[in-house]
Parts: C-alpha cells; sequence; structure tokens
C-alpha cells in the first residue's frame, strides 16, 4: 500500500453479511431482498425501530412518550 502498511488478507468466504436496515424499512426491504439475491448467508435481523409507531419496541416516539414523564418540569425535585 501506498501508507506503508501491509495489504489487508483477502476475506475468507463464505462471509456472512449483517444488514442494519433503516428507520422505516424492515428485514423484508428492498435493500434486504436485493442483499439476500446476491449473498447467501445475508442477515437482516428486525431492528424494531419507526419514527411514529408506538408498537415499535425501539421506536423513537416510544421512547421519547418512555422519558417525558421524568423530563417534565414539575418533576424539578427529583432532579435537585
Amino acid at each position: 500500500m501506498a501508507d506503508g502498511r501491509p495489504p489487508l488478507p483477502p476475506p475468507e468466504w463464505p462471509a456472512t453479511v449483517v444488514f442494519m436496515h433503516g428507520l422505516e424499512s424492515g428485514p423484508n426491504g428492498r435493500k434486504a431482498a436485493w442483499l439476500r439475491a446476491r449473498f447467501p448467508d445475508v442477515r437482516v435481523p428486525d431492528m424494531h425501530m419507526s419514527l411514529l409507531d408506538l408498537r415499535a419496541r425501539n421506536g423513537i416516539a416510544r421512547s421519547l412518550l418512555r422519558l417525558l414523564p421524568s423530563t417534565l418540569p414539575w418533576n424539578v425535585a427529583a432532579h435537585a
């Protein structure tokens, strides 16, 4: 390599590809399907993410609602 480091060894195959899907996507989205068609050992875990869906375990709205009671102004005594 130009920076003096030795080249990386070739990857050992078969490699497992792990794809972490986006916020409103899921394990059955277009990118996950594209990867599965090209890489037989791709893993796409369900991240349980959503911006507004309260049923999503790791959703942003659900997390905000969970934190809201402890951050409201009338809970100042709890933070003192």
